[in-house]
């Protein structure tokens, strides 16, 4: 009888509080363009590229660096760093971008727009009589409260999820202007340039309250940090210059609010002894391999723009990241198109040559066939 007493004691203590019945929710996911891993308690952001995100476990923790080895060109390491840009303009994100292989400035100014496709969705959708204000209404009944904030989780490669950006359609000047974009312009200066761009970024970053510090209040946006061919011929830097860099930032991206992305050219990468330093100093390692800047290319790639490679995936507060990202064997190719990035499992064409084929006509050929 005692521990009866005492129970029902407890539970009517409980339901005048109410406290532990209520779902616990963390401040970060709120913050927009943020969601929840499905795998870990991190908080994530997508890249830009939906197919991607799916290939490192859902998107970039925050406070995480991914260092991309750029194809020979560069052309499509450019292209990533477009849509993970453009994804911080539609997310509300504050960018800092920096370049010397090109201006910047007409980079930012030619970001793609996302792809309007649920305008269409909803005009299919709609009721006559029904106004669209219930016809969103409708729509967000049927889906679950739990799933609403993982817009960008794919469950497949090919599974179209997420902002797709349309290369042919600018981001308009007005939207641009509205946004929180610093160039850190870094041509005037004569030497250790990667010092005074890791010194800007800080001085930016600091300025605009991104920095983790105890007793501050957490800002309710994210900082995207890009650093497009890092140490390549125009900046006449040293390796180790490029390392120290490298460090600096991931460092800097641990105690703020913020995600980034570094592009170095294959003069870097492709070197035997600098190589394997820089590969596992990033949080994330992508590398790309185009096919145009290749003479003999085979037949079966006909469809495809390159191969991807994702060499290495986070993992913050576990030993391993998810097995099943870390143990897939298929190769994975790319092609661009002007609406979408896509990202595929290679999978042999059923016709390994062009030309050869077998005549069926041949009379030679046997045609019974036993079972």
């Amino acid at each position: 009888m005692t521990l009866v007493c005492y129970f029902n004691l407890f539970f009517r203590l409980k339901m005048k509080a109410g406290s532990s019945f209520q779902r616990k929710s963390n401040p970060m996911e709120s913050i927009s363009g943020c969601y929840k891993s499905s795998y870990t308690h991190h908080i994530l952001t997508s890249t830009g590229v939906p197919q991607l995100d799916y290939l490192i476990g859902g998107g970039m923790p925050i406070g995480t660096l991914m260092l991309i080895e750029e194809d020979y060109a560069g052309s499509y390491a450019k292209l990533l760093m477009k849509y993970f840009v453009s994804e911080g303009v539609y997310s509300n994100h504050s960018s800092c971008f920096s370049t010397l292989s090109q201006n910047p400035q007409p980079i930012i100014q030619n970001l793609p727009s996302v792809e309007e496709k649920d305008k269409s969705r909803k005009e299919n959708k709609s009721i006559p009589g029904q106004d669209q204000s219930q016809a969103e209404a409708s729509e967000q009944l049927n889906i679950a409260w739990r799933y609403q904030n993982k817009a960008y989780e794919a469950s497949d490669l090919g599974a179209n999820s997420g902002r797709t950006f349309n290369l042919n359609i600018s981001i308009s000047k007005d939207v641009l202007s509205q946004r929180d974009i610093e160039i850190c312009d870094i041509s005037s200066c004569d030497e250790n340039k990667c010092t005074k761009l890791l010194e800007k970024i800080h001085e930016y970053v600091k300025n605009k309250e991104f920095l983790i510090s105890p007793g501050t209040q957490m800002k309710k946006s994210l900082v995207r940090v890009g650093v497009l061919s890092l140490g390549d011929i125009l900046w006449g830097e040293e390796p180790t210059q490029v390392l120290t860099f490298i460090l600096g930032l991931r460092a800097l991206l641990r105690n703020c609010m913020g995600v980034g992305i570094v592009t170095i050219p294959s003069t870097l990468h492709q070197d035997e002894q600098l190589a394997p330093k820089l590969r596992s100093i990033a949080d994330f390692l992508i590398n790309l391999t185009a096919f145009d800047s290749q003479e003999n290319v085979s037949p079966v790639y006909k469809d495809y723009h390159g191969i991807i490679k994702v060499g290495r995936i986070a993992s913050l507060g576990v030993l391993t990241p998810p097995l099943h990202l870390i143990k897939d064997d298929n190769e994975l190719v790319f092609k661009s198109r002007r609406t979408k990035f896509e990202i595929e499992r290679f999978h042999l064409p059923p016709d390994l040559s062009v030309t050869a084929s077998r005549d069926q006509k041949d009379p030679k050929l046997k045609k019974n066939i036993d079972f």
